[in-house]
């Protein structure tokens, strides 16, 4: 029994909850790994919802699946495993849709970069792995590596030059550009000389990577990760898992904020009730019913009460018109209390400020930014006042000639009192500024 979950190590928790699994462990295991499995799944689908779901599934299969964890490596290093298998498993079912999101969430600079096409050549490539294995002749590690995470997982050249090391991201796409040309030839010229080499699994790059591996086996590995593109790239989607939930940047593009709080609920009401077991959700439910027993009498004639005083009402609510009638049973109007100012129309560069005004003065504003299509761009939330300067990412994120919907909500604690009608904007580049609509 472990007293103090806090101080208790991830593997010390993977092994109590795969011997006892309790709400109190899985939620702690949850908290230590929510941020890393949500952003790795988000750089895969660039969409906040699916990257929730990805997330959510991987949580059931680890908690599922715990028993299957050894402790002959780090708990991180098994989570990883199962993140990236799950993550790479459903790339192969969703990849046109995350592959079309990828290149609209790109920025037009690096457009050159990204010739679809390849991405067709690259799915039609029986063994791959065999070719990447023999591109080491031909290609730098660097862009095996950029070639492998752009055109093969679809993630984005931001990410690629922070799993690489690039500096910025203009050597992310050279090295995307320079790889797409040589592996275009080799697989024309080369292709029948081709022979697999083997690699090193998970567990021998963790312990290299962690210095436990005998001098001599280390240096046999090293000597391999130099040679071996996919292995050393392995080993550095090891090193980025295990921080990326320190990427600020990462954080807000994925509107982490807002997505902690719905990865939470859906994890205390689906993923925590199947991993504490049917055998404790039996006992839950037993205690449950105890306690109710002693209430259920009592409330049952305060019901009863409740039900004539609601029934001699409806005789008299009856006497309303019928459309009166639809208004009060159905939800209340949205009420358009929130006029929107800048930015409106088309525009000459990403907008820094946005600015509204409020016939109440909430207490606090959430602002969204979507699609035509209704695809949520961007969400800011605990917006104190009536504008909000954009963070630097944002200008990443919105690409030119597109038009953009916003709209603002007003809120008074947690409850929404009011909203703004969708207004637009577009980037324009190359025109000129005009304020019409679209």
């Amino acid at each position: 029994m472990i007293e103090n979950v806090q101080s208790a190590t991830d593997e010390a928790l993977a092994a109590e909850i795969a011997r006892a699994p309790g709400d109190r462990l899985c939620t702690e295991l949850f908290r230590r790994y929510s941020k890393k499995i949500y952003l790795w799944s988000f750089g895969y689908t660039h969409e906040v919802e699916e990257a929730l779901d990805l997330s959510q599934e991987i949580f059931a299969m680890i908690f599922r699946n715990i028993r299957g964890f050894s402790e002959r490596s780090r708990f991180s290093t098994w989570a990883y495993q199962v993140t990236r298998n799950h993550c790479l498993g459903e790339l192969s079912k969703r990849r046109v849709r995350w592959r079309d999101r990828l290149l609209s969430f790109e920025d037009g600079a690096g457009a050159e970069a990204l010739e679809t096409e390849v991405f067709s050549r690259v799915d039609a490539i029986d063994d791959l792995e065999r070719m990447l294995d023999a591109a080491r002749e031909y290609m730098s590690m660097d862009e095996i590596e950029a070639f492998v995470l752009h055109y093969r997982e679809g993630l984005t050249v931001n990410e690629i030059a922070k799993i690489v090391g690039c500096e910025n991201v203009t050597g992310a796409r050279t090295l995307i550009r320079d790889g797409r040309r040589k592996f275009g030839r080799l697989v024309e010229e080369k292709a029948s000389e081709m022979s697999r080499s083997e690699h090193l699994d998970l567990e021998a790059l963790e312990k290299y990577l962690l210095g436990k591996l005998e001098e001599r086996a280390a240096e046999a590995a090293r000597r391999h990760i130099e040679k071996c593109a996919l292995c050393d790239l392995e080993l550095k989607r090891l090193q980025r898992f295990a921080g990326v939930d320190s990427d600020d940047d990462l954080a807000r593009t994925a509107e982490w904020i807002y997505a902690r709080r719905k990865l939470e609920n859906a994890f205390s009401e689906k993923v925590a009730p199947s991993a504490a077991g049917n055998a404790l959700a039996r006992r839950i439910r037993f205690s449950r019913a105890s306690n109710a027993a002693r209430w259920i009498v009592p409330a049952a004639v305060m019901a009863a009460g409740v039900f004539m005083i609601a029934y001699f009402s409806k005789r008299e609510e009856s006497r309303v018109s019928e459309p009166a009638r639809r208004v009060v049973r159905g939800a209340l109007p949205v009420r358009y209390g929130i006029e929107l100012g800048d930015p409106a129309g088309e525009i000459h560069a990403s907008p820094t400020v946005f600015k509204w005004k409020s016939e109440r003065g909430d207490n606090h504003y959430a602002l969204e930014i979507f699609t035509p299509t209704l695809a949520r761009v961007y969400r800011a939330e605990n917006i104190a006042g009536s504008s909000w300067t954009a963070p630097d990412t944002l200008g990443t994120i919105l690409k030119p000639n597109v038009v953009y919907l916003w709209s603002v909500k007003g809120f008074n604690g947690l409850e929404r009192v009011e909203a703004s009608p969708n207004g637009w904007f577009r980037i324009a580049r190359g025109s000129a500024a005009v304020q019409s609509t679209p």
